[in-house]
Parts: structure tokens; C-alpha cells; sequence
């Protein structure tokens, strides 16, 4: 799910399954659009806060001091749920946990 399209709500399968209300957070994969695109979707869709699952190869391009920004839009100001940025290792952990 890479978080770029609006979300029809939120996943009420999800809420059935965990046995409450929707207030959690949506994990998406990087890329075909900004994160701010993606972080606003999901606040849209009703969820607390987004995580956004960083590229496996973005860890090898911040050890040399550099970051990779094309993901990033500028229009950040528009997103008031928490929105972290986690790597693809971290992201596999939590899915450990949830799934």
C-alpha cells in the first residue's frame, strides 16, 4: 500500500479484528508520491498518526551524510498527525508484532 490514493475509511476490518474503535496508525511504503501526500491521506482516512517505511537502499545513501529529500513536497504545514519516517528493517519488526 504505498498511501498515495485517498483511503474509501478506515479499514473496519482492522477495528473488527483488534476489537476497537479505528484511532491507530497506517504503515505505507515509500515512494510514487511525497510523504506529506501520504501522511495527509492517512489523516484523512481517521488514523492517529502515519508511518511511512523508509527504502532499503535510503540506509546505504544516509551513511555516506546524505538524505534522500524527493520525497519530500514542502506542503508539510497541512499534516497534524504524528507522521514518522521508519526504517524498512524497524517496519518488519512491527509487523513481527502486529501481524
Amino acid at each position: 500500500m504505498t498511501g498515495c490514493e485517498p483511503f474509501t475509511s478506515p479499514l473496519a476490518e482492522y477495528a473488527d479484528l483488534y476489537d476497537m474503535d479505528w484511532n491507530g496508525f497506517l504503515m505505507v511504503e515509500a515512494g510514487m508520491c511525497s510523504y506529506e501526500q501520504k501522511a495527509r491521506n492517512i489523516q484523512a482516512s481517521g488514523a492517529q498518526a502515519a508511518l511511512i517505511i523508509e527504502p532499503r537502499e535510503a540506509a546505504d545513501v544516509r551513511q555516506d551524510g546524505n538524505f534522500i529529500m524527493d520525497f519530500y513536497d514542502g506542503s508539510g504545514h497541512s499534516v497534524t498527525i504524528p507522521t514518522l519516517l521508519v526504517s524498512a528493517t524497524d517496519a518488519d519488526k512491527l509487523r513481527n508484532l502486529i501481524l
